[in-house]
This record gives C-alpha cells, sequence and structure tokens, in this order.
C-alpha cells in the first residue's frame, strides 16, 4: 500500500522550496559576474601587453637614436664643433 502524502504536507515545504530556488538563483548570478570580471581581466591583460610592447618598441628606438653615433650624424650637417669623433672601421690588412 503506497502512502499519499497530502496537500498540507506539500504546503509546508514550500518554503524551502522557495528557498533552494532563491539559492540557485543566487548561484547562477554569482558564477555570471565571475565570469563576465574574468573576461574583462583578460581582454585587460591583452591591452597591458600591447601596451608593454609598444613601450618596449619605443624605448629601443629612443636609445638607438640617443646615441653618440646617430647623435653625430644628425648634427654633422649644421655648424658646430666637431667633439665627438665617429668610430671608424679598421679593416685587415
Amino acid at each position: 500500500m503506497a502512502k499519499r502524502i497530502g496537500i498540507s504536507k506539500l504546503y509546508d515545504w514550500v518554503p524551502y522550496f522557495g528557498l533552494v530556488c532563491l539559492l540557485v538563483l543566487c548561484y547562477i548570478a554569482t558564477v555570471h559576474s565571475t565570469e563576465a570580471k574574468i573576461r574583462k581581466i583578460n581582454q585587460k591583460h591583452k591591452e597591458i601587453e600591447d601596451i608593454r610592447r609598444e613601450y618596449i618598441s619605443i624605448k629601443r628606438d629612443v636609445q638607438h637614436e640617443g646615441t653618440l653615433y646617430e647623435v653625430a650624424k644628425e648634427v654633422k650637417g649644421v655648424d658646430m664643433m666637431d667633439e665627438i669623433h665617429i668610430p671608424k672601421k679598421i679593416e685587415k690588412i
């Protein structure tokens, strides 16, 4: 003989079922917001890497153009005292 659950017993379980539904909705909302934050973090990480590459490239160019040899080449046509001696290549005889 099967036990039957009365309608009044089902009404007693409604608050618990509501609480479980609320907790599930909170869990889904938390997971969704966390995934959105992770996507934003990954996007910012890519932007930082691009900016870092650009910085390194500009720094390399500035350091190269700031060497004595490069500065002497730029100033060669201007009437200035030639205090910078540009290195010359030594050839093997």
